[in-house]
């Protein structure tokens, strides 16, 4: 059964408000065609995207004790949208939740930083969760069904997960890191036909795209490739940076969140993808 009244704490993070810029304007479409409320955070920080711990892992896990710091405030779940988002700050709250069981010093030291900075420490008291978990598992794809005012039959469309959503966190509670549906099970409920193709678990490039971009464009255009020989129309990404770094090889692609606006009345306009993306 579906949680009544959803409320969650609300990650946009740094790409969706910027190169992505459909992926904020989908999701707060789609959360409030379903009548999910979102508490933005307005003070959250950049997660890093995997990079800060290239130089300190410390950091990487300050920061975003801080940004989980912030929905443990509010007693709710921190809710991502990008996958590189619930990547990071899910595996930094994976991480922070062994140490208090292993190494309770480190997160003492983690909150001694954020106590210099007038942060509220982290207590490990909630859960990190991508916006494609807590609409299969929270809301319910049954419930998705009742609210689907426009079927979206014919449309054939392809998932892309990445690995950062994926295989980023040591425990995947809500599909299998290898053969996920959850993305497929939500375009049947609003009754689009999903496409599988090579490529859709795989990771796009997008770590790679600041310091070998070349090298990156190139892994997104392989899944372009096994792409362009299918009759698809749409593909959709779990990720704003997944979709922004496919785009730059001419895959047709949108946010996650857009495909379910569309399947509850939201129209181009709302979703943001009037100017890139046709769909009538």
């Amino acid at each position: 059964m579906p949680s009544p009244n959803l409320k969650y704490a609300y990650f946009p993070g740094c790409v969706a408000q910027g190169a992505a810029r459909e992926l904020y304007l989908s999701t707060q479409a789609l959360t409030q065609a379903l009548g999910i409320e979102l508490v933005e955070l307005k003070k959250a920080s950049c997660c890093g995207s995997g990079t800060f711990k290239e130089d300190s892992q410390l950091l990487e896990d300050t920061v975003n004790a801080r940004n989980i710091a912030l929905a443990e405030q509010l007693n709710l779940p921190l809710l991502t949208h990008c996958s590189t988002c619930q990547g990071v700050i899910g595996h930094v709250d994976d991480r922070l939740k062994e140490s208090q069981k292993t190494d309770r010093p480190y997160v003492e030291k983690v909150n001694g930083l954020l106590e210099k900075q007038g942060c509220s420490p982290y207590q490990g008291s909630t859960e990190v969760k991508h916006l494609l978990w807590a609409i299969v598992a929270d809301y319910g794809l049954e419930e998705v069904q009742k609210r689907v005012t426009r079927k979206l039959s014919g449309l054939k469309c392809a998932a892309f997960y990445g690995c950062y959503l994926l295989r980023s966190q040591d425990k995947l509670l809500y599909d299998d890191p290898h053969q996920p549906e959850s993305m497929e099970n939500v375009f049947r409920a609003i009754g689009a036909t999903p496409i599988y193709y090579r490529g859709r678990t795989q990771c796009c490039g997008w770590p790679l795209a600041s310091y070998a971009t070349n090298q990156s464009f190139q892994m997104a255009g392989k899944h372009g490739n096994a792409l362009s020989a299918l009759s698809f129309k749409f593909g959709f990404a779990a990720a704003g940076g997944r979709k922004s770094n496919r785009s730059q090889i001419g895959f047709a692609g949108a946010a996650s969140p857009a495909i379910g606006g569309f399947g509850f009345g939201c129209g181009a306009e709302k979703t943001g993808t009037r100017e890139t993306y046709c769909f009538n």
